[in-house]
């Protein structure tokens, strides 16, 4: 409001507020105009405090993703790779183990091992987990998991540098960062023996490694600690389609699309319709553990899945950074959800 001398109704008043007869004109605000001005500022207060705890959120996720090293993580491939065909049970796959042991020990990483003997259509095969602890402040677990071994194809040679070799490349260098870093929740970082079949895929002939460890859990009373199981399968191909897995765990799989939207990745993560794929985070879901499987479908869909095709050449460390800077993301949600 603004107070001056009174002036005649039927005055002009000019710009500067002086009536045409030289008199202050009195301008009274009526209530409803103070009450739309108070809703107005009041408005813009919420958005401006709801515009900065989005922004505050934003900051906080992006620095959480901030970290894996691609490049690195693909030397690790490279290793892999070169060691050739690594069926369970194979040397070469003694020798995988051998790498990916001495990889997190030099990461400072608590290592132990699930060692069993697996009934399969060639016989009995020796098999063995790659269990790496990461200790938090609280006991509840969230699981990070991949596969380490490769298909055994009869007169191929199956090199499994995207099925099978990235996902021990992802979680090594997972490994890496997060062994610097302090959580409030526990991690598991699974190395998964015998995903694949021996023979031909079946619910007995597939999944050796994954059905054992929940098995192994559920005796002893450590499955209940699960809070959520994270699957990284095929995340270094070139031009990846990470589409939705159609059995996940629903809350699981929408985190995992948000995050890889919030971090620019739409493209890669289409979100479009769910597929379904059978993969170590089954044993999981059937045991009641929230589980999702973060898995690119282009090999399904370009024809070169398990095949001599699949290469280091089809492999990209950007797609390596991308996943792990999704995975860190995801773990620094799940760490402030799950743990207040």
């Amino acid at each position: 409001m603004k107070f001056g001398l009174p002036g005649r109704d039927s005055d002009r008043v000019r710009a500067d507020g002086i009536s045409s007869s030289g008199h202050w004109k009195v301008k009274v605000v009526s209530m409803k105009k103070r009450q739309r001005v108070a809703l107005v500022l009041a408005g813009l207060a919420v958005f401006l405090a709801t515009a900065g705890a989005h922004y505050l959120e934003q900051k906080r996720l992006t620095a959480a993703a901030e970290g894996f090293d691609g490049k690195r993580a693909f030397g690790d491939l490279q290793r892999l790779v070169a060691l050739g065909p690594r069926p369970p049970g194979s040397p070469a796959l003694d020798e995988a183990r051998r790498y990916i042991a001495d990889e997190l020990g030099d990461a400072g990483v608590e290592i132990s091992y699930d060692s069993f003997v697996a009934t399969t259509p060639k016989g009995k095969v020796a098999m063995r987990n790659i269990i790496g602890r990461l200790p938090g402040v609280r006991s509840e677990v969230v699981v990070i998991a991949g596969h380490y071994d490769t298909a055994r194809l009869p007169g191929v040679s199956f090199v499994g540098a995207n099925d099978g070799g990235s996902s021990a490349s992802e979680l090594l260098e997972l490994a890496r960062v997060l062994s610097r870093r302090s959580h409030a929740l526990t991690y598991w970082l699974v190395f998964f023996d015998g995903e694949e079949a021996l023979e031909r895929w079946s619910e007995s002939d597939s999944l050796y490694g994954s059905r054992h460890f929940i098995e192994t859990q559920r005796k002893d009373g450590r499955l209940t600690r699960v809070r959520a199981m994270l699957l990284v399968d095929m995340v270094a191909g070139r031009d990846p389609q990470f589409r939705p897995e159609a059995d996940s765990t629903p809350w699981l799989r929408e985190l995992l699309f948000s995050c890889s939207h919030r971090l620019g990745y739409r493209d890669a993560f289409s979100g479009k319709s769910p597929l379904r794929v059978e993969d170590d985070h089954l044993p999981f879901l059937a045991a009641g553990a929230p589980a999702v499987d973060i898995i690119d479908f282009a090999p399904f869909v370009r024809g070169y899945h398990h095949t001599a095709q699949d290469t280091l050449e089809r492999c990209n460390p950007d797609t390596l950074t991308m996943v792990g800077r999704v995975v860190l993301a995801m773990l620094a949600e799940l760490d402030r959800r799950l743990s207040s």
